[in-house]
């Protein structure tokens, strides 16, 4: 999904979850940091741009701390160069003439 959306053309991408070891889904949290950080497959392509990724884990409380570093981060990623335009969309196949 993060390819997807910078592909897409998102300047950035805030990954968000239950704080560590805090998570109903007891582990998938975990796996998906890992994934995030290169360490349990499938991780990110190297194409995707880390400093444009954001991982969040907090616990529900945690409202303002999430506010905050989004708001950190939507400012640190305007400050970047555009990332590059999304590829123009492919045409739809044309049925074959009968």
């Amino acid at each position: 999904m993060i390819e997807a959306a910078m592909k897409a053309g998102a300047a950035g991408v805030i990954v968000t979850g239950c704080q560590i070891g805090d998570c109903y889904y007891r582990e998938g949290n975990r796996m998906i940091r890992e994934r995030l950080l290169g360490m349990r497959p499938p991780g990110l392509k190297k194409t995707v741009d880390r400093q444009r990724v954001l991982a969040l884990w907090l616990s529900r409380p945690q409202k303002d701390r999430f506010l905050s570093e989004a708001k950190e981060f939507v400012a640190f990623v305007r400050q970047l160069p555009a990332p590059p335009p999304p590829p123009p969309a492919k045409a739809a196949a044309k049925p074959a003439a009968q």
